[in-house]
């Protein structure tokens, strides 16, 4: 006897539940628009100056209260869930029968296929609307043309002053830097935010507490010495970084970016400006000293192009006479490291024991350390190839534009 179907046996029709990917369906649809408008300026500028400010100190603040970091959390609880769903895919060839089971694990899938795509879209997002907003979220700026002789006096400019503050910092009875605590920064930070708030709005915000990371090597393998990251609205450091004395001059970037500035060379500009508008000295001092590489690269691009230098070269050599350096490298070097081993030995001196924390070895592996750095390295092609003029030695074209005006113009030390 032929099998009836459903229409011929009176039984109800099974419908098809469409509720998921219409839903799906319409989140997916909200991020295309977000990232359509998050290339209008308009747009982008009315996001970081209204809509930033109260997320940031309305989660930023929650998030402040919890001393772990919440995204690092999340991110290893997602990793142990899509761990555990692979294995439960596995159980599903042997427990396919059971409708509860094959149910559950649906849902898992379609769960996990939501929350990807979610944060592979909303990345992208993130980014266009910090590219695309004003510059430093000022109308007025643009960017201006500075030939070589800008970019020495720059550099001169900038290693006689750095000569003062290494005179004026407070150092122990080894000639250390001393380090500051957390809540030292941020009083220093918020009283050089109240200041700049007038030319930069968005700097009004509280400074949030800086967290550490639970994989301080895994990140500083990935090339990054701290990361703010939405929708968390949390800054985040390795272990290393908090124990030298740039943790002072990466926690003022990390605060801009908090701030809604979020271009890399932005962040670094204005994590200057914040350091030095601090009435600390140290915290001026580790503005100043975060900027030095970037402002030399400059330099030497400027003068040699594409090219390496040759440092037996007698045109190189006769070039780094013409520039000034610091009194006291090895000084500078410990001060910039945490490691002040050269500056005692330059004295016949022994190395103290200090007191700063040590990079913990979370990764004990060789092989481990290795793809930990190769992945950093593409990190840091794939960040610079993204962000373009913006990376984070944009910071020289801002200092050579705005700085000038604002401390004392480049041409004046060029004159000297």
């Amino acid at each position: 006897m032929p099998e009836l179907n459903a229409a011929q046996t009176g039984a109800p029709k099974k419908k098809r539940k469409y509720g998921y990917w219409i839903f799906l369906g319409i989140v997916l649809l909200i991020l295309g628009v977000q990232y359509l408008l998050a290339h209008i300026r308009r747009v982008c500028d009315w996001y970081l100056d209204r809509v930033t400010p109260k997320l940031s100190e309305g989660i930023g603040g929650l998030m402040s209260k919890i001393p772990a970091p919440v995204c690092e959390i999340t991110e290893i609880a997602a990793a142990v869930f899509c761990a555990v769903l692979v294995i439960l895919l596995i159980l599903l060839i042997f427990l396919r029968k059971r409708r509860g089971y094959r149910r559950f694990v649906g849902f898992c899938v379609k769960l996990t296929l939501a929350v990807a795509l979610i944060a592979v879209i909303s990345e992208p997002i993130y980014s266009a609307v910090g590219i695309n907003s004003t510059v430093l979220g000022r109308a007025d700026y643009s960017a201006q043309a500075h030939d070589l002789d800008d970019l020495v006096a720059l550099w001169n400019y900038w290693v006689r002053q750095g000569n003062q503050m290494m005179h004026d910092a407070d150092r122990d009875e080894n000639g250390h830097l001393i380090l500051r605590s957390d809540d030292e920064i941020r009083a220093g930070l918020e009283q050089a935010a109240q200041r700049l708030s007038g030319e930069y709005p968005r700097l009004g915000l509280p400074v949030p507490n800086a967290k550490t990371s639970v994989v301080s090597q895994l990140v500083a393998g990935l090339n990054m010495s701290a990361y703010y990251i939405e929708p968390w609205r949390e800054l985040v450091f390795t272990v290393n970084t908090k124990s030298r004395t740039r943790f002072m001059s990466v926690y003022a970037h990390e605060y801009s970016h908090f701030c809604g500035y979020h271009r890399e060379d932005e962040a670094n500009y204005l994590g200057l400006l914040l350091c030095l508008e601090s009435d600390d000295p140290n915290i001026r001092y580790a503005g100043w000293l975060d900027v030095r590489n970037y402002i030399w690269s400059a330099v030497e691009k400027a003068y040699f192009g594409d090219a390496e230098p040759d440092d037996e070269d007698p045109d190189y050599i006769a070039f780094c006479n013409a520039t000034e350096e610091f009194d006291d490298y090895p000084l500078l070097l410990g001060d910039m490291t945490g490691n002040y081993k050269l500056y005692h030995r330059e004295r016949g001196e022994e190395n103290p024991e200090d007191n700063r924390v040590a990079n913990p070895e979370l990764v004990s592996s060789d092989k481990a350390k290795a793809l930990i750095e190769k992945a950093g390295q593409k990190r840091s092609e794939s960040v610079r190839a993204e962000l373009g003029a913006h990376y984070y030695d944009g910071v020289v074209q801002f200092m050579l534009d705005d700085f000038a005006s604002r401390y004392r113009a480049p041409a004046e030390s060029k004159e000297e």
